[in-house]
């Protein structure tokens, strides 16, 4: 009947508002979130609306952890104890990983003599390769070592690509290897030449 049709059609309306409304709501993809904003020249924060802690959750010891670098030598946490770590987990794809490269290789040339270290931790999903072709190009003048897909989950972190969480996300770890501080997103120099001179 004519009612049938009417309510058939109605039916297959409704249906492709409901599909259209969910693809407009999915939070921003990888790329999307790669993009830099126009005419910006401060990288933008990697990062979803929800609000990210700057504190860490569960502040004490940093979890300790055994990666390999780009060589393929296995690199321990602990073994910097006694030292300041700054520790950054970030992506050759993200921006503000990238914009905040150059800063830690000053950071570190200036406070490494006071016993200050950066230790990055790359989550890229192309592996050592996806890295050591980057750096090829833009000088990462610290230690770089290759996630196993389980230290970043040991540090609550929820990657991008998972649908939450951001990146750079950084842990300021004093020479007891305590976590004083997390920072989500992208911090310009000074920013980190205080934080590092108040645990130095």
């Amino acid at each position: 009947t004519t009612k049938d049709k009417w309510s058939k059609m109605l039916r297959k309306i409704i249906i492709s508002l409901v599909a259209v409304a969910l693809i407009v709501g999915v939070g921003c993809s990888k790329t999307d979130s790669a993009k830099p904003a126009a005419n910006n020249t401060t990288p933008p924060v990697v990062q979803t609306p929800a609000a990210v802690p700057e504190t860490p959750t569960a502040p004490g010891v940093a979890p300790d952890f055994i990666l390999n670098d780009l060589d393929g030598k296995p690199v321990k946490l602990s073994d910097y104890r006694g030292k300041v770590v700054l520790l950054n987990f970030w992506a050759t794809w993200c921006p503000p990983c990238k914009g905040e490269i150059p800063h830690f290789n000053d950071l570190v040339k200036q406070y490494g003599p006071k016993g200050f270290v950066v230790l990055g931790v790359s989550v890229d999903k192309g592996g050592v390769a996806t890295v050591k072709k980057f750096k090829a190009n833009s000088p990462v003048e610290y230690t770089v070592v290759m996630d196993n897909g389980q230290v970043a989950n040991r540090y609550q972190l929820i990657l991008p690509e998972e649908g939450r969480g951001g990146i750079p996300n950084t842990f300021l770890i004093d020479r007891q290897g305590n976590i004083k501080k997390t920072f989500v997103g992208y911090r310009d120099k000074d920013t980190w030449e205080a934080e590092i001179k108040a645990v130095l």
